[in-house]
């Protein structure tokens, strides 16, 4: 059996469709999943998403459980890439702390958001990376510069723009906001994507564009069209801020392992937050930083960011009345303490009670081994 066809269990499955039907409309609600245990999150998460192609943003305890859900995910769902979305300060208000590799995944997710996928995005995320608030979304299309296959454009221009973006240009690129130009070739790496790109200009006409590996050189596959985008986090500095929420599509559906712990962790980083602004403020007179509120998120804006969407908690605690609810007769898996035995008897135990066996591994050596 394939991925696509243990997926396909859970589409057919009743109380999955039934799900699935409950959250589709574009509107407010509060779902809550009970007696979800182990992966089964992932599981029910994916096959929903098969059915409705709608916008799903999950957001975990932490960063640990985030990374492997969207593991998860991202083994049940290939080729559908799904977004990772980290925070990208290790401290408020330190931006010398800024992880560049966090910063670009961040600007990649805005930017997928920005031009939507017709069959809907995916994204996994965790509470701290949600404290930070984003670029509104009208500042980030102004600076995002598209360029394609064919484009009329001198390499002089590109080069302006780059140079206007605060890109670095570079004899090689190997991080994001980073170029190279030589001859008619330009190396380019957005904040817009994982890989760099390579421009080949046949007078004043892009005649190809390839994504690249900064490491071999060796192109990875060729695209039609590129959206390149500054540093979000440090050149638009003074752009106004906005909850991530306000940047999704209302047809996006909210999923939380844990709604309120979700509001207190927003609440403690803004406090953390505030705590430093005031520091910062003390050590001089000047406006050397916008105001907590204008670049963190509290639970209280949060929350009033979250109204307008459908909210789907999934956890082991729920703190939200009034809402519907659906149960799922599920346990965890058995501890078999390496006892072929005692698998073989839960096995037999599960047919004699009308249960269908289904066994998943990583690799085909461990299904050999069984």
């Amino acid at each position: 059996m394939k991925v696509s066809g243990f997926l396909k269990l859970y589409q057919q499955d009743g109380l999955i469709q039934t799900i699935a039907a409950a959250i589709k409309a574009n509107e407010p609600a509060t779902v809550q999943l009970k007696g979800v245990t182990g992966s089964q999150d992932a599981v029910i998460a994916a096959a929903i998403y098969q059915l409705n192609r709608q916008n799903h943003l999950f957001v975990l305890h932490d960063k640990e459980e985030a990374a492997y859900f969207h593991n998860d995910l991202q083994s049940l769902l290939y080729p559908k890439e799904i977004l990772f979305f980290p925070t990208s300060y290790k401290r408020p208000y330190e931006f010398d702390t800024t992880e560049n590799a966090n910063v670009l995944q961040r600007a990649e997710v805005l930017n997928r958001i920005n031009h939507k996928a017709a069959t809907g995005e995916l994204i996994v995320t965790y509470p701290e990376a949600l404290t930070e608030k984003v670029i509104n979304k009208k500042t980030l299309q102004e600076n995002t510069f598209s360029l394609q296959i064919g484009q009329q454009i001198s390499l002089e221009a590109i080069v302006a723009m780059l140079a206007g973006f605060d890109f670095e240009r570079q004899d090689f690129v190997y991080e994001a906001g980073q170029y190279a130009v030589r001859g008619g070739i330009v190396d380019v790496f957005s904040y817009a994507h994982d890989l760099p790109y390579r421009l080949e200009l046949f007078g004043d006409e892009i005649d190809s564009i390839r994504t690249f590996d900064p490491n071999t050189q060796v192109s990875v596959a060729e695209v039609k069209r590129i959206n390149l985008i500054p540093n979000v986090q440090t050149h638009l500095t003074d752009s106004q801020r906005q909850s991530l929420l306000a940047f999704l599509p209302r047809n996006t559906k909210l999923w939380f392992k844990d709604w309120q712990l979700t509001l207190d962790t927003l609440d403690q980083a803004f406090a953390r937050a505030a705590e430093q602004f005031d520091k910062l403020t003390n050590l001089t007179d000047a406006a050397v930083a916008l105001q907590p509120d204008e670049l963190f998120e509290n639970g209280a804006s949060f929350a009033k960011a979250a109204a307008p969407f459908c909210r789907i908690e999934f956890g082991q605690r729920f703190s939200t009345d009034n809402t519907r609810e659906f149960v799922l007769r599920t346990a965890a898996q058995p501890s078999f303490h390496k006892d072929f035995n005692l698998l073989v008897d839960n096995l037999q135990e599960n047919a004699r009670q009308g249960i269908t066996n289904i066994i998943v591994a990583e690799n085909p050596g461990q299904l050999d081994r069984l």
